[in-house]
């Protein structure tokens, strides 16, 4: 975190000098200090995600490509004058059982052109 947190400093500066590095280097270590004690962040969280970023790449292609695959979808409908929209609601159980996971769903659904999650 305080690497991705000082690459961003750097790269929200524009430019790299020894002032900036240091003065970056100190307020991306007292962002990190501050995000260990108080916001239950920590180390091994930071390995799990590190672990776990080739599944996190394949699920954002995996959305990517549906999201344009219901764009399409519902630009047709939307073009083709002839059919009328039938709105439906739709109810599933999922095996999702953390909140994070629930909400990620959620956000999916709703980021899909033409659905909504209620």
């Amino acid at each position: 975190m305080f690497i991705v947190l000082f690459v961003l400093w750097i790269i929200l500066n524009g430019r790299i000098t020894l002032e900036i590095a240091i003065f970056g280097a100190v307020i991306c270590g007292a962002l990190y200090l501050f995000l260990y004690k108080f916001m239950e962040y920590s180390p091994k969280r930071e390995l799990v995600i590190v672990k776990c970023t080739g599944m996190i790449l394949k699920y954002v292609v995996f959305l990517v490509v549906e999201v344009i695959k219901a764009a399409l979808a519902v630009s047709k409908l939307v073009l083709e004058f002839d059919r009328e929209p039938e709105p439906v609601l739709v109810r599933f159980k999922t095996g999702i059982r953390t909140q994070t996971g629930q909400t990620v769903l959620a956000n999916s659904i709703t980021l899909t052109p033409g659905t909504i999650t209620a």
